[in-house]
């Protein structure tokens, strides 16, 4: 159900994003997802022992309640304070915070030593969001001042594009933009679902908790560097449909990769190094989309509804993959659990093998699909590079006079 929860608020809380503009949005956002931690870690503590689960509970709904506004806006804030040359950086370091919240969820929340208290180390983490939410909220409230900056640092930052049902409905009929959002959506979810149960693939495998907290732990660091590395590429040269290309192609072959090293005798260092190039291509993949997604939209629809149509998306493609996963996924009788981790065990331990292999076709058909139809729309570039000519044209001739 909390999965579902985004998708149902999430095109409400675009027109409130719109209603209220950036400032507005990231206090409610940061409000919610406080009060949110809060309710979860006094489930966790014990404050309030009858009420517990409801705490619990309606801690989750508002953190879901929160996520359109925090997940929606980084390409806003990328283009409403940031020129062009740093647009790319901007959009790359606010929208992996996603991802690397996730990454870190799965790093915290499991101990090597002790990996059958699972119940400490909920309440740890719980703990730990909440501090770090409540810091967020207070620091956002005199931090944040206003929604745009006193000077505009482009062309078309503060410009102001409509929004309305139509132009959500125009983004799925667009074909540039509804294909970048259908291939960047397909393969956030994979990453999503490849970080969650990464786990859990080479647990069964034999291999030790360690291999997956250092997985995890290379995938995130070489993941924001690459994105970075990759921004600042495309600010230098503006070449990005053909660099998007290049890394949604080594993503496929990776992914292509991926169940046959489980299936086979391969070593730890084979299964983590195919994890780790599909996070090195992957992430500047995803993030470079979303700047591809802002340039497609512009005109017609704002930062935040484009990035929160792939966001919504993903979520979709998420359930899908659920669902794969408990249709095909095949229970294993014998095996030696002795090394698992507790939470590897909370569900019954099977061969995930057809289920990856089901998502993997569903990867490829969304990487050809990019790669063979998709034709760069760079609205926006095009409209602040004339803008540019007018103002050199309009500039020149008065000075020789």
């Amino acid at each position: 159900m909390m999965q579902a929860l985004p998708i149902v608020s999430g095109i409400p809380s675009v027109f409130l994003i719109h209603r209220f503009g950036l400032q507005a949005s990231i206090w409610l956002g940061a409000l919610l997802n406080a009060v949110g931690s809060i309710g979860k870690t006094f489930s966790t503590l014990g404050i309030l022992k009858d009420v517990a689960f409801t705490n619990s509970v309606m801690g989750d709904i508002m953190i879901a309640l929160a996520k359109p506004f925090i997940c929606f806006i980084p390409t806003q804030i990328s283009s409403a304070w940031f020129p062009t040359h740093e647009r790319p950086i901007a959009t790359a370091l606010g929208s992996l915070s996603y991802l690397v919240g996730i990454i870190f969820t799965k790093i915290f929340l499991w101990d090597p030593q002790y990996p059958s208290s699972r119940v400490a180390n909920i309440t740890k983490l719980n703990n730990i969001w909440c501090g770090l939410s409540v810091t967020s909220f207070l620091i956002a409230l005199p931090a944040v001042r206003s929604s745009l900056p006193p000077t505009p640092p482009s062309d078309t930052g503060t410009v102001a594009v409509p929004l309305s049902i139509n132009s959500i409905i125009k983004s799925f009929t667009n074909k540039s933009l509804s294909t970048i959002s259908l291939c960047v959506a397909c393969q956030l979810a994979f990453l999503i679902y490849l970080v969650i149960d990464l786990e859990m693939v080479l647990c069964i495998k034999g291999y030790s908790w360690s291999a997956n907290f250092y997985t995890l732990l290379t995938l995130l660091a070489l993941g924001i560097a690459t994105s970075c590395s990759a921004g600042i590429l495309v600010a230098k040269n503006r070449d990005i449909n053909h660099i998007r290309k290049l890394l949604v192609g080594a993503m496929c072959i990776s992914i292509c990769l991926f169940p046959l090293a489980t299936q086979t005798k391969c070593s730890a260092f084979g299964i983590i190094g195919i994890c780790i190039i599909i996070g090195l291509v992957g992430f500047p993949a995803f993030t470079l989309g979303l700047h591809l997604s802002d340039e497609c939209s512009y005109t017609f629809l704002p930062e935040y509804a484009s990035m929160g149509v792939i966001l919504l998306l993903s979520q979709v493609f998420i359930i899908i993959y659920r669902g794969i996963f408990q249709v095909l996924s095949k229970p294993i009788l014998y095996m030696d659990i002795t090394d698992c981790p507790t939470n590897v065990l909370i569900h019954e331990p099977s061969n995930l093998s057809s289920p990856f292999l089901c998502i993997v076709g569903l990867q490829v058909f969304a990487s050809i699909l990019f790669i063979v139809f998709f034709e760069t729309d760079m609205k926006r570039s095009r409209v602040e590079m004339v803008a540019r000519l007018q103002r050199i044209l309009n500039i020149t001739p008065s000075g020789e006079t």
